[in-house]
């Protein structure tokens, strides 16, 4: 059976027949890729599938440029398993990554960045724990609440001000704030969680700077601990997607959130670029394709499930355990 068609041009077409050759779509390599892009798309994204469906529904719903929800939906692909030269006994998965902030997957490989990238910045050493909170605005005359991006946007401008004052300047060297969006029966709840390096910082007085730079609000919470513990808390919010809100509120969320960046360093620990990999000397080799590895482990083959094994058990670059509640 013939598997091909042959294509030409096309009445009003600006490419005219005799300008180009005819040329063939192959319609079993089409089906094939497209086997390729499923299986791809499953190794990497399947702890997720029915939330990653719901924000490539919300990407859309908000109006994101088609080349934004195509890096969303082809992240995975070109997927090819590397050895290593030194260890042959090390895989990993090289691919293409969306590295979009609501993608769970490239937002877990953004935090192991980040977290490895402080734990030598800190190198064992103490450091504080701050959360900085807004009150719940009860909202204007007609019972409207403010929205998710007027809620940040307070946020970001009060420790702006925060940062400027001198009390602050003395008391804090440098540091690294996350952002954290939560849905409350109340309305959208934003706060910034906080590393720093400093001297002692008495909570009485950082509670009534913070109080004079919002206007309305004063509770923090400041606490030492050891950076370790920190930074196995704090950055789970590079990868926090809540399942807890209505498709109508994830496509709020996805308007907020544009263009805005939700963690940042300032003070001396500005100049760090936690965002980039750690340079390492080993030496990567491409293996096989993915698709062709996940194929060979479905037939039963040794070779391709031990190497899938490795894969999925990759050594994670935070100290062991999570946490879901602050340290203590």
């Amino acid at each position: 059976m013939d598997t091909t068609c042959r294509v030409e041009s096309v009445p009003g077409s600006l490419v005219q027949p005799l300008e180009t050759s005819p040329h063939l779509i192959d319609y079993v390599g089409c089906s094939q890729r497209f086997d390729q892009l499923r299986l791809e798309s499953s190794f990497r994204h399947s702890g997720w599938t029915h939330l990653r469906e719901r924000v490539k529904t919300g990407l859309m719903q908000a109006g994101e440029p088609p080349n934004v929800v195509e890096r969303f939906c082809k992240c995975g692909s070109n997927a090819w398993i590397m050895q290593s030269r030194d260890n042959p006994e090390r895989f990993k998965l090289s691919a293409f990554h969306c590295k979009h902030r609501l993608c769970l997957q490239c937002q877990h490989e953004l935090r192991r960045i980040v977290a490895a990238n402080l734990l030598a910045r800190l190198d064992g050493r103490k450091v504080r724990f701050l959360t900085l909170t807004l009150r719940h605005a009860a909202g204007d005359g007609d019972g409207e609440q403010p929205s998710l991006h007027d809620n940040i946007n307070r946020l970001y401008d009060s420790f702006t001000k925060l940062r400027r004052t001198s009390s602050w300047k003395h008391h804090v060297v440098g540091g690294v704030s996350f952002l954290e969006v939560k849905r409350t029966s109340q309305g959208w709840h934003p706060h910034l969680h906080i590393l720093f390096d400093g001297k002692y910082f008495p909570q009485r007085e950082l509670s009534n700077l913070w109080l004079r730079c919002t206007g309305d609000s004063y509770i923090v919470d400041i606490r030492d601990i050891p950076g370790s513990d920190g930074i196995r808390y704090i950055t789970k919010y590079c990868t926090k997607v809540s399942t807890f809100m209505s498709d109508e509120e994830l496509v709020q969320m996805i308007h907020s959130l544009r263009s805005r960046r939700t963690f940042t360093t300032f003070g001396t620990w500005s100049h760090w670029k936690l965002s980039t990999p750690p340079k390492t000397e080993e030496v990567w080799i491409y293996l096989y394709p993915l698709h062709d590895v996940l194929r060979a482990a479905d037939r039963g083959e040794t070779w391709a499930a031990e190497i899938l094994t490795q894969l999925n058990h990759r050594p994670y670059l935070l100290p062991e355990g999570d946490f879901d509640k602050p340290p203590e």
